[in-house]
């Protein structure tokens, strides 16, 4: 098949427009440019088409819900080529085996139920509370408990007297407070101050006394000390609110400590068992057994494998990709016409061997990629415009080739950007330090390297 055309750019300007927009090229190329000529002229271009098949496939495992599903939604395993796209494009069919004969499930045999392994299909656990004796022993094991007021002493220490039973006075200490007698001066003494009327006196010789007469009689003051009648000359006296004892009884015990009206005998009634340490299991209601809780009580597991239903379905699924190949070539149109029977009869050999390429059996386990097969060819022979345009650019010439919208030149002899100019010298520096460095290191194993 045969075609003509005319170039997209009828004029070279427009090609250097166009160059201006990829990166490689000056973006002032249009302006700065200066056409010298522009050859127009034509060429072959060699159209190669062809549409390939791979197959990739696997044996998988299906429930019949997932099966049903599956058969539904693909394409069955027989008529897998049979969508072949018309047209040189690229797609895909999925398939899986249809009219596959299902098989009892390994895990449940054929059942749709597992047996539970935690009650080993009975249904029933013992139970954790009685130990599967169905009673219950409190932790109190008689019904009562220490009362947690006395401690199980009976009695309680009383806190307001002394352990003897008695309150210390705090009026006194030891039963005795300091007299009165001892504010006036020496203890156990008493100071008195006397009054006397002067009677008699001694007479001028001084040998004997005599009568004072009532008109010269004088008063006379003095002070006498005694013993403390009150304390009998020790300094101190009983107390008279503690009776000298120093204490006294206190209203609250007896001998220091009190009986416990919270319990008899130092015990209380157990509240966990009200009094009887020995009760039915709430847990198992005296059975010693309860329901098995994973299984619910029923002794089995619907079989997740199987989705209950005890079968399975191993079938071949996978996919049949069409790929579509296109090779261009420009070439000379002599040369193409005489390929073109060899081409067609090897087009032709690729339609008969069809249907026995393609159908290739892939073994068990994962997807293994297979061999691609042509299934269809063309060649089309086209005639394309090509315009070979010399130009100058900053006082240098170059020479471009349009052919069929495509430009081709030598990337070594055009005027491109400063950006592709210093990536060249990027990547001329980083090759000529690479062969520094593969010397380097040639020297250093020769040198240096363990014989």
């Amino acid at each position: 098949m045969t075609a003509t055309g005319e170039s997209r750019y009828s004029e070279p300007e427009a090609i250097f427009k166009e160059l201006e927009k990829k990166r490689r090229w000056p973006n002032d190329l249009s302006s700065k440019v200066n056409i010298e000529s522009c050859d127009k002229t034509s060429t072959n271009k060699k159209i190669q088409r062809k549409i390939v098949a791979e197959e990739v496939s696997e044996e998988c495992e299906f429930t019949p819900r997932e099966y049903k599903k599956e058969t539904s939604q693909r394409t069955p395993f027989e008529s897998r080529y049979n969508s072949e796209p018309e047209a040189f494009e690229s797609t895909s069919t999925e398939f899986i085996e249809t009219e596959v004969e299902p098989i009892d499930c390994g895990e449940c045999l054929g059942e749709g139920e597992t047996q539970c392994t935690e009650c080993n299909g009975d249904g029933v656990n013992h139970c954790p509370n009685c130990n599967s004796s169905g009673e219950v022993r409190c932790d109190c094991e008689t019904g009562s408990i220490s009362c947690p007021v006395c401690h199980g002493q009976t009695y309680i220490d009383c806190k307001k007297c002394e352990p003897n039973g008695r309150i210390n006075c705090k009026n006194c200490e030891g039963g005795t407070v300091d007299c009165e007698c001892t504010n006036s001066g020496e203890a156990g003494k008493r100071t008195k101050k006397i009054t006397e009327t002067r009677t008699t006196r001694r007479n001028y010789n001084g040998d004997r006394d005599e009568t004072i007469p009532n008109e010269h009689k004088e008063r006379i003051r003095r002070e006498e000390t005694t013993i403390c009648d009150t304390c009998d000359g020790a300094g101190e006296r009983d107390c008279e609110k503690c009776g000298g004892i120093g204490s006294k009884p206190c209203q609250n015990c007896d001998s220091g400590s009190y009986l416990c009206d919270n319990c008899k005998g130092g015990e209380v009634t157990c509240a966990e068992c009200d009094g009887d340490p020995i009760s039915r299991c709430r847990d198992c209601s005296g059975e010693g057994m309860i329901p098995c809780e994973p299984c619910n009580g029923q002794g089995t597991h619907p079989c997740e494998v199987c989705d209950q239903t005890g079968d399975l379905f191993y079938a071949k699924v996978g996919e049949v990709r069409y790929r579509s190949k296109t090779r261009e070539k420009a070439t000379n149109k002599d040369k193409i016409q005489q390929q073109i029977g060899k081409e067609a009869l090897e087009t032709i050999r690729a339609a008969e061997g069809y249907q026995e390429s393609v159908r290739v059996e892939t073994p068990h386990g994962s997807p293994t990629p297979e061999r691609e097969v042509v299934l269809r060819e063309e060649t089309e022979i086209r005639t394309v415009p090509v315009q070979k345009v010399k130009y100058s650019y900053e006082d240098s010439e170059y020479t471009l080739y349009e052919i069929d919208g495509n430009f081709h030149c030598k990337s070594t002899n055009q005027p491109f950007s400063e950006i592709a100019k210093a990536e060249q010298k990027v990547l001329g520096v980083m090759f000529v330090l690479g062969v520094l460095f593969l010397i380097g290191l040639l020297i250093y194993l020769f040198l240096f390297a363990p014989q």
